[in-house]
């Protein structure tokens, strides 16, 4: 009789494609599992006067109702312009009401609907797009590395005038980012970073 046994009882193992490379990965708009940061998630209005629409990943500045108020006490957001005008990041969680409009896959959410969004200071950690030219000096980056945001291309980057008040927890290159172009929506496979807002 030997002393020990001839496997290991605590190796982890998975039935045949079951995890695919492909199905690794996060999608842009998406706050990690969180039961005190869930607690957080607001909905609002997308402005009336918005010229485009909202999607989800992107910074978002939140205005309060007005005082007396008598249609609605739901706050409104808009797509921000600056990082100095950034109150919240969109997220897709329970944000059922995207619609996904004819040659997009995508869902996008136009002025007048109500959209999720998670505020600075939330704790939340988040997906959003990342820059191409910046995973190569954000891989491997401490946490406490200073981040931007790219207003042009909507994504995250190394490089600008006003860091956001985040903290940087890693990048992905198989995930799912969204692409908006000319009324359009599509999602493709690239770079998303992990941030807690």
């Amino acid at each position: 009789m030997s002393s020990s046994i001839s496997f290991n009882p605590m190796l982890t193992t998975s039935a045949a494609d079951t995890f695919l490379l492909s199905t690794a990965g996060y999608t842009q708009g998406d706050f990690l599992a969180d039961p005190a940061a869930r607690m957080w998630l607001v909905e609002g209005q997308v402005v009336n006067t918005a010229s485009a629409p909202l999607w989800a990943g992107i910074p978002v500045t939140e205005t309060t109702p007005a005082s007396g108020a008598t249609t609605s006490s739901t706050p409104t957001i808009a797509a921000a312009t600056a990082e100095t005008n950034i109150t919240a990041f969109t997220v897709a969680n329970q944000a059922y009401a995207g619609v996904i409009v004819p040659g997009s896959t995508a869902p996008l959410w136009y002025a007048g609907m109500t959209m999720s969004y998670l505020r600075l200071g939330s704790n939340a950690r988040i997906v959003v797009a990342v820059d191409s030219g910046a995973v190569s000096a954000l891989t491997g980056a401490a946490t406490d590395v200073t981040v931007y945001w790219d207003f042009v291309n909507n994504a995250l980057t190394n490089s600008g005038s006003t860091a956001l008040p985040v903290k940087f927890l890693g990048i992905d290159s198989n995930s799912k980012v969204f692409t908006y172009s000319s009324g359009s929506a599509t999602w493709s496979v690239g770079s998303v970073a992990i941030i807690q807002i």
